[in-house]
């Protein structure tokens, strides 16, 4: 972390991105908690000396949805720990993406913006001679074709303090496939959509 720490300084930078960890089943809740608040704190105490910020993405298990997001930087307790918090998870969980982006503004630094349609799965089952519903599977669509509503969740930070940064990514498989025009197109709809947002 120190070494990450001291390369985006040097760079001109003064955040690094990092996540929390997956849920163990064959450990106890707590004692994973535990462990990530503990890793956490002493990865911002080995970057404060560079002036560069912990942000902690809301991506993985421990810490995922908002309210633990939340807690999990209250815990850690250090002022370079704050919170990379996307629309992408709380969407997901059903959770009011106003609510959630006002109770996370005062500890955010950085949102990321991905936007996804659901696909319906189903997998056959023989004996009933019928399908067995499965989660769906998101595709990556342009911002203003998903089911984010970027609009409310924005609007709601900078309501709530946000005073940090908003990038766009495409990392998912895309809807229209990958290739540069593709990837242009998308990211000219994203900074079409900011400008309108404004």
């Amino acid at each position: 972390m120190a070494a990450l720490a001291e390369c985006a300084r040097d760079l001109g930078g003064n955040l690094v991105r990092v996540f929390t960890g997956y849920a163990n089943p064959a450990a106890l809740y707590g004692r994973q908690w535990k462990l990530v608040v503990e890793a956490l704190r002493e990865c911002a105490r080995r970057a404060a000396p560079f002036g560069v910020t912990i942000g902690v993405q809301n991506h993985h298990d421990l810490g995922a949805a908002h309210e633990s997001q939340f807690d999990l930087i209250r815990e850690i307790d250090e002022p370079n720990c704050q919170a990379i918090f996307d629309a992408w998870a709380p969407a997901l969980h059903g959770a009011s993406l106003a609510a959630a982006a006002r109770k996370m503004a005062p500890i955010t630094v950085h949102t990321t913006v991905a936007n996804y349609q659901l696909r319906p799965r189903f997998q056959y089952d023989p004996a009933v001679v019928n399908y067995r519903e499965q989660k769906p599977a998101l595709i990556a669509v342009p911002v203003d074709e998903g089911f984010i509503d970027y609009r409310a969740f924005l609007e709601a930070l900078g309501a709530g303090g946000f005073d940090g940064t908003v990038a766009y990514e495409m990392c998912s498989p895309l809807r229209d496939g990958a290739d540069l025009g593709v990837l242009d197109r998308y990211a000219r709809r994203f900074v079409e959509y900011m400008r309108n947002s404004k």
